[in-house]
């Protein structure tokens, strides 16, 4: 998890990560792992999905909000951050 999360938090220093519509399958999904919650009623709920393909590679499942939405990032490489 420590890994993930400074992997993200380098990723957004550098405004690399990008949300879409579409995700992964879940059948290309090897596992999930909670990350954060915004502590108000529309905040969103942060969840790193770990693809079978790379266990280095994951990809961040935003959902929530106002509109009640799911977003899914670009899949995030935890074993080379940026620079």
């Amino acid at each position: 998890r420590r890994a993930i999360e400074t992997a993200i938090g380098a990723y957004a220093f550098h405004k690399m990560i990008k949300y879409g519509a579409r995700g992964p399958k879940d059948s290309e999904v090897a596992g999930r792992v909670a990350l954060t919650s915004d502590k108000f009623p529309d905040g969103f709920h942060y969840t790193a999905l770990v693809l079978k393909s790379d266990p280095n590679k994951v990809v961040i499942m935003k959902s929530g909000g106002f509109a009640g939405i799911t977003q899914y990032s670009n899949p995030l490489d935890t074993s080379r951050l940026p620079k």
